[in-house]
């Protein structure tokens, strides 16, 4: 199941939840108030890969080609 935000509409509260797309209010974790709103959040952007950063040696190692020749050329 998807988590999506709460505030809850008496303290202000601000809480996320595990919850069915149908369920637009939870009790809030806070102040127990039956009523709060689900809000809606601009869905994040997929990242590809690791967050690491690469050093230059280890950059220019990457970029080398996998296979070449006995020669050193390589076949394109």
């Amino acid at each position: 199941m998807p988590r999506y935000d709460f505030r809850c509409t008496a303290c202000n509260h601000l809480f996320e939840a595990i919850s069915p797309a149908t369920l637009t209010s939870l009790p809030c974790v806070a102040c127990q108030c039956p009523f709060s709103v689900r809000l809606v959040s601009a869905p994040c952007s997929p990242r590809m890969g690791s967050t690491r950063h690469y050093t230059e040696e280890e950059m220019k190692r990457i970029k080398e080609p996998v296979w070449s020749n006995q020669d050193g050329s390589i076949d394109v």
